[in-house]
């Protein structure tokens, strides 16, 4: 487990128009021990590139989960990441197109 760090588990799929904006938001946040932790289920799109590429770009930040297993949808995929999680803590990010800032402080 690491400690004081939080996961944020991101399931995408077909979510081109907003992931940069979703990424964007976690990559803003004040609180910086944080990873972010990415599976996509089999996107059509340009997500799985956008997505390598701030994994590339920041990879201590952002464990991106590419497997065979597509079309679990939403709750499968959210599970598969709970699998790699090492935070103390989680967060999901699911529906919300984005992080308020400020909005990542650990649970005391």
């Amino acid at each position: 487990m690491l400690k004081n760090t939080i996961d944020i588990l991101l399931p995408t799929y077909n979510g081109e128009k907003f992931i940069k904006e979703q990424i964007e938001s976690v990559l803003n946040q004040s609180y910086e021990n944080w990873r972010l932790l990415v599976r996509d289920d089999g996107s059509s799109d340009n997500t799985i590139e956008i997505v390598r590429d701030y994994a590339v770009k920041f990879p201590q930040k952002f464990i991106f989960i590419e497997e065979d297993k597509s079309h679990l949808g939403v709750c499968q995929s959210f599970a598969q990441l709970t699998l790699v999680k090492e935070g103390r803590e989680i967060r999901g990010m699911v529906s919300q197109p984005s992080l308020r800032f400020d909005s990542l402080t650990p649970l005391e």
